[in-house]
């Protein structure tokens, strides 16, 4: 049996408890600084464009800000070497 399917059926069985680990994003959340020499890490920052408003039913929209070891981690997108 794979992976996927024990894991299926032990979600099914209840022998498998999920915990949800998700926080909000704001300007409080810790942020790692890297060395001094890598430079500096700023505060998470998100302005909204729209939610649920004139603009739009039922989605939102902001730009966020934040660097790449916000709160525990935030995967970062991989990057090949040259770019």
């Amino acid at each position: 049996m794979d992976v996927l399917a024990t894991l299926a059926k032990a979600l099914a069985a209840g022998m498998v408890e999920v915990v949800g680990l998700v926080q909000p994003l704001e300007a409080a959340t810790p942020v790692l600084s890297p060395p001094a020499q890598a430079g500096r890490s700023v505060p998470v920052r998100t302005a909204r464009i729209a939610v649920d408003d004139d603009r739009g039913p039922a989605w939102a929209w902001h730009h966020n800000l934040l660097s790449e070891h916000t709160g525990a981690h935030l995967d970062a997108p991989a990057l090949a070497p040259h770019i």
